[in-house]
């Protein structure tokens, strides 16, 4: 099958291939991916459930803009814009934690 980009494809797009030329990974290859991103991610859920307890090894950090974190945000958050956020910004206090960044 021959990719046929079309008229208003970016150089992104017109590289992407049909799903049906994509072949699915095998079991254990898909097991061992999603298990490794837990390694460096987590979701909206565990974050729920560990915000229960009552020791934390993290800090749930919003990054979103001043004005958006003091419309709502998720309790004991602290707000550090995306764009502040550096080795300075991190080592005031949190370096020895795990961070969950909070956005839209």
């Amino acid at each position: 099958m021959t990719e046929q980009p079309s008229r208003c494809a970016s150089p992104t797009t017109a590289r992407i291939r049909a799903a049906p030329e994509v072949r699915a990974a095998d079991s254990a290859s898909a097991l061992k991916h999603f298990e490794s991103l837990f390694e460096f991610e987590t979701d909206c859920w565990d974050v729920h459930a560990s915000l229960q307890e009552v020791a934390r090894n993290f800090v749930v950090v919003d990054v979103r803009s001043p004005t958006q974190y003091s419309a709502g945000h998720v309790f004991g958050a602290v707000n550090i814009p995306h764009r502040s956020i550096n080795d300075r910004t991190i080592a005031k206090g949190w370096k020895d934690e795990g961070f969950s960044l909070s956005t839209d």
